[in-house]
């Protein structure tokens, strides 16, 4: 198995011993869960970076993809609606403290206006591909 590995290769055991943290589903929940002590922090020894490339065919759009290990990067796109400006600072932000900063928890989140309502779901799907590709992982702090 290459490093870091993805949820969908570890073996029954180990995802026991992950618990809530073994299922990107749980794992974003897990967040948004009252008083959660729980983050998501970059797998140790990759090397992380981030792009935006605005488009203009079809309507406006931008595509954030975050680079990481030599791996095809992972796209957060953003759609030309009525939240665009807003969605534009919560991505650029997202990206550069995934990239750089500390790990990621519930604080940092709901700051962001990030919620696990629905309002945010190409925010929250990134985040889950993330912890799929073992790009992330959960752990209570």
């Amino acid at each position: 198995l290459s490093y870091p590995i993805p949820l969908g290769a570890m073996d029954d055991e180990w995802k026991e011993e992950l618990g809530v943290w073994a299922n990107p589903t749980t794992a974003v929940e897990q967040l948004f869960k009252k008083e959660s002590s729980g983050c998501l922090r970059r797998a140790e020894g990759v090397a992380f970076a981030w792009s935006r490339v605005d488009e203009s065919n079809y309507g406006s759009s931008s595509r954030f993809r975050m680079y990481a290990h030599g791996r095809s990067p992972i796209e957060l796109v953003v759609r030309n609606d009525d939240r665009q400006a807003e969605t534009l600072e919560i991505a650029s932000r997202l990206m550069e403290r995934i990239a750089n900063g500390p790990p990621l928890d519930q604080n940092f989140l709901l700051q962001l206006g990030v919620e696990n309502d629905g309002t945010h779901e190409t925010v929250l799907n990134f985040l889950r591909e993330m912890l799929e590709q073992g790009i992330l992982y959960g752990e209570d702090a």
